[in-house]
């Protein structure tokens, strides 16, 4: 039993740290791609307002994806540590905690709110899916 839950933590944790590396990774080449403007303050949460309206869709869409594939991973490296679904579920809802934090900060358009939500649960459902059929 203790085996198994000390499994279970460190799935979790395991699954946590990839999801955040993977999510950093591809919102700093986000970044790349669509540049935040010039002497943008990222803690003054007015400019931040500001400049969410201005931003192109794909910068929008870059943060989903990251978010996703972030959450994929995540799940992806729990389940292949402890077979208890526990710890994939921790990490969407760590992922979806972390949004949550995210739009009460900066407001966001209403659909980048709903796939914050949304696609952490669809992640988690293809990583126990991608997880289920190498384990057979």
């Amino acid at each position: 039993l203790f085996r198994s839950m000390g499994r279970a933590v460190v799935a979790g944790i395991v699954g946590i740290v990839a999801a955040v590396i993977v999510i950093m990774a591809l919102e700093f080449a986000g970044h790349a791609l669509f540049p935040p403007p010039e002497g943008i303050d990222p803690t003054d949460p007015k400019a931040m307002r500001d400049i969410i309206d201005k931003l192109p869709l794909g910068a929008k869409i870059a943060v989903l994806v990251a978010w996703f594939a972030g959450t994929l991973a995540g799940c992806v490296a729990a389940l292949k540590i402890s077979s208890n679904p526990w710890p994939a579920r921790v990490v969407v809802a760590f992922i979806i905690g972390g949004a949550i934090w995210s739009f009460l900060n900066i407001p966001h358009p209403l659909w980048m709110e709903a796939g914050g939500i949304a696609l952490p649960v669809v992640a988690w459902w293809m990583a126990y899916r991608l997880t289920a059929r190498t384990a057979s």
